[in-house]
């Protein structure tokens, strides 16, 4: 219990349940120990539920005793990297796996026929989820942080 005075997490927690992991971040930081945080949070209701929502994370951080004591909004320094992973997608998977699905319809008619719906739900699938790095979507349902959280108790 108690080993260290620092712990960082970068994009993780984004994937952690917010109780669960606050309490084991209580257990392993020292009671002056500081906790780094740089992710992203959904500033809005969205149909795209990844990241926790901003007033969620803040509120629990309160409740268990925490407090922020830097924030930095770091979004616009994020964006050109969230272009370069959808500007990949776009130009370079999308176009592939089309490829990929004209070539098994050609040559593997009847697996092509087997696994249609399959793959309209995986090209479906790809298609909502590279909109999350869309940096117009990213920039108006979400925020970027860097936090220096520090035990408040």
């Amino acid at each position: 219990r108690h080993f260290f005075s620092t712990v960082i997490t970068s994009e993780s927690f984004q994937y952690m349940k917010l109780d669960e992991a606050l309490a084991t971040l209580r257990q392993i930081l020292k009671p002056d120990g500081r906790w780094i945080l740089c992710d992203y949070f959904r500033t809005c209701e969205s149909t795209r539920k990844s990241g926790h929502r901003w007033s969620d994370f803040t509120s629990a951080v309160r409740q268990h005793g925490w407090r922020i004591v830097s924030e930095r909004d770091i979004t616009r320094n994020a964006l050109p990297s969230v272009g370069y992973v959808y500007m990949c997608g776009r130009r370079i998977a999308v176009p592939v796996a089309a490829f990929v699905l004209g070539k098994l319809r050609r040559k593997r008619p009847a697996l092509h026929y087997l696994l249609e719906e399959v793959i309209d739900e995986i090209q479906q699938y790809m298609l909502d989820h590279l909109d999350l790095v869309n940096p117009e979507v990213f920039s108006r349902e979400k925020k970027y942080m860097l936090l220096v959280i520090e035990n408040g108790r």
